[in-house]
């Protein structure tokens, strides 16, 4: 799901778990990005005056449970980090819903140098670094 500035409300959630999916894909959550996006729809379903059909309830839940184990992990210290560096930039462009053609245009570079920054023929310059940590409201460390 790409962020968007239009917040999402309860009423304009799907009623089955496969409509669901498509909003959100419930996945373990990576990055800050998957994180905001999951919090977004749960924030949306959470609340009391709210009659869950039982796809939105186990939804609800799993998503939630994802969440928490995110933020479980962030205060442990248990990080990206410890993944390598092809598979965070990886798991950062899913969750940003971009392609790595989408990455070598944001860094100012050719459509094909985003493939070899990600299959690890390139490496980010500095500047590359201070881009996306900006962007994605991430250290630079995630990016070393």
């Amino acid at each position: 799901m790409k962020k968007t500035n239009k917040p999402v409300s309860y009423a304009d959630l799907p009623k089955d778990y496969r409509r669901l999916c498509d909003l959100c894909l419930p996945r373990p959550i990576h990055d800050k990005i998957g994180y905001e996006n999951a919090l977004e729809i749960a924030e949306a379903m959470a609340g009391f005056e709210h009659q869950f059909t039982r796809d939105q309830g186990d939804y609800f839940e799993l998503l939630t449970d994802l969440i928490l184990d995110y933020e479980e992990g962030q205060e442990n210290g248990v990080q990206q980090k410890e993944l390598p560096f092809q598979q965070r930039l990886q798991n950062l462009l899913e969750s940003a819903e971009w392609s790595a053609s989408d990455l070598g245009r944001f860094l100012g570079l050719d459509a094909t140098m985003g493939n070899k920054i990600v299959r690890g023929e390139r490496k980010l310059t500095a500047e590359h670094i201070r881009k996306l940590s900006a962007h994605f409201s991430l250290s630079a460390e995630y990016f070393l």
